[in-house]
């Protein structure tokens, strides 16, 4: 690490849960990197989400962070599957 600088401390609290949902039907949820591990270093959490076959175009996906100490926060995310898809990079 260069000289004068502080590392970057991890944001969440250790043992932090993450957890993510999705109201919507056929709309399946996981989530990787939960619990939080203890690190001097922001650590990286995913959410992938996946549409069933009868599912919706749109949905909802909630993210969930509920520290050691109960206190949990969610995040609401809209998806959807129906967006146009660039046919070649910019």
């Amino acid at each position: 690490m260069p000289q004068g600088l502080l590392p970057r401390l991890n944001p969440m609290a250790a043992g932090t849960v993450i957890t993510a949902s999705s109201p919507t039907n056929g709309v399946t949820v996981s989530v990787g990197g939960s619990p939080v591990p203890s690190t001097t270093e922001a650590s990286a959490a995913s959410v992938a989400y996946t549409f069933g076959p009868l599912s919706p175009p749109t949905g909802v996906v909630l993210i969930t962070f509920t520290s050691p100490s109960g206190t949990a926060t969610t995040y609401g995310v809209n998806i959807v599957t129906n967006a146009p898809r660039p046919t070649a990079c910019p």
